[in-house]
């Protein structure tokens, strides 16, 4: 009886079972919220193109005034980034010139 014991061990062993790895990748789900807002987008333009009045048309910004919100809000951030990023540029390059003048002009 023990031999077997220590055969099923060794058979547990030598199976080399490997835990599952969870990873935070966020593919997926950032690839279906892409889905849903090309979807969203691309059927709200058509029905207002495909349907062109005043009513349809006050309708759609009534109901997708929250997505006009959204997307002012990415335009804004997607325009201040390269602003915000010139302006550390600008002075980042202004303290560098300053102690490269107090390291090589000492009066």
């Amino acid at each position: 009886m023990e031999q077997l014991d220590d055969q099923s061990a060794a058979a547990l062993r030598a199976v080399n079972v490997v835990a599952p790895i969870e990873h935070d990748d966020h593919t997926a789900a950032l690839l279906m919220i892409g889905v849903v807002v090309a979807f969203k987008v691309g059927l709200t333009v058509w029905v207002v193109l495909a349907f062109q009045s005043q009513q349809n048309l006050i309708t759609n910004i009534a109901l997708n005034w929250p997505w006009f919100i959204l997307l002012a809000v990415i335009a804004v951030a997607l325009l201040a980034a390269p602003v915000v990023f010139w302006v550390r540029r600008m002075r980042v390059r202004a303290k560098r010139a300053r102690l490269q003048h107090a390291e090589w002009n000492v009066d």
